[in-house]
């Protein structure tokens, strides 16, 4: 990634960050800005935007939308739901 922080944190190994599941619900994994990732957790809050039947793809959108807006970074996101539906 460009400009990356010197010895800067990744997201990757950090459930809750990185990646995240759910029975019943989903899975996702995040890629992009591992510190805004880690402050944002947007893998958690798109995992749980499927409880209240929100379509994958619309919960991704609003997942990266809400990590921009909290933390000025980027990222991406990828998402099934438990139907096998993605995002």
């Amino acid at each position: 990634m460009a400009q990356k922080v010197p010895g800067g944190g990744g997201d990757s190994a950090l459930i809750g960050c990185g990646t995240y599941a759910e029975d019943g619900r989903g899975a996702a994994a995040c890629t992009g800005n591992g510190e805004c990732i880690i402050r944002a957790t947007p893998v958690r809050s798109v995992v749980d935007r499927l409880a209240d039947g929100m379509d994958p793809m619309q919960a991704a959108r609003e997942a990266i939308a809400g990590l921009a807006r909290m933390t000025q970074g980027d990222g991406g996101v990828i998402l099934v739901d438990a139907q096998g539906r993605i995002g």
